[in-house]
């Protein structure tokens, strides 16, 4: 099998990080030969689980894939190293993407993005339909516990944003809020949070 080798934050709690950590330990399942390349903290060795270890404590093949989930500019400085082929991973949460990510994207065969979403805002900012390619994680189910509930449970949607610049805020409550009040009426048992 094909190995790949993915750059990025793996220890972070950043969006990057958590889509790194993800898709590494997802296609690590399905191949043996996925490494990630990352900064390595002291004392990384002691806190981490086996498939983790396995992931980082091996260097990575400079002639497989390279996946790179960072700020998608640092990924033009690997098209000068040997490799069979880089793959930027974007991660956007805005209705446009940068253009500087789009013109960057131009110059990679397919650039991979989590989400529809991230799709739409990369051809918003001008990158072809057909260079994108989506490549969901899916649910974690150690975090979310799919499991039939009662209709008269209460159903909570939580909402982890700031609000610092009201309705200009990027995060956008406000296409939340709306959403949600489009979705529910008032006498049934969902809250916001």
């Amino acid at each position: 099998m094909t190995s790949v080798n993915i750059i990025g934050d793996f220890w972070g709690i950043t969006g990057f990080a958590s889509h790194v950590r993800g898709l590494s330990r997802a296609l690590k399942k399905l191949n043996e030969a996925t490494t990630v390349e990352t900064q390595m903290p002291s004392g990384w060795e002691k806190n981490v689980d086996d498939l983790s270890f396995s992931l980082v404590s091996k260097p990575g093949d400079s002639t497989a894939w390279q996946v790179f989930i960072t700020n998608p500019l640092m990924a033009q400085y690997k098209l000068r190293e040997k490799n069979k082929g880089i793959l930027p991973f974007m991660v956007f949460e805005g209705d446009k993407a940068p253009k500087q990510w789009a013109e960057l994207g131009k110059k990679f065969r397919k650039v991979l993005v989590p989400s529809q979403h991230t799709k739409t805002a990369l051809m918003n900012a001008g990158l072809e339909e057909e260079r994108i390619v989506i490549i969901p994680h899916g649910v974690d189910l150690s975090v979310f516990k799919p499991k039939e509930k009662p209709r008269n449970e209460k159903c909570t949607f939580l909402w982890n944003k700031g609000w610092s610049k009201g309705i200009n805020d990027r995060s956008g409550f406000h296409s939340v809020l709306q959403a949600f009040c489009e979705e529910f009426k008032h006498e049934e048992a969902v809250k916001l949070v």
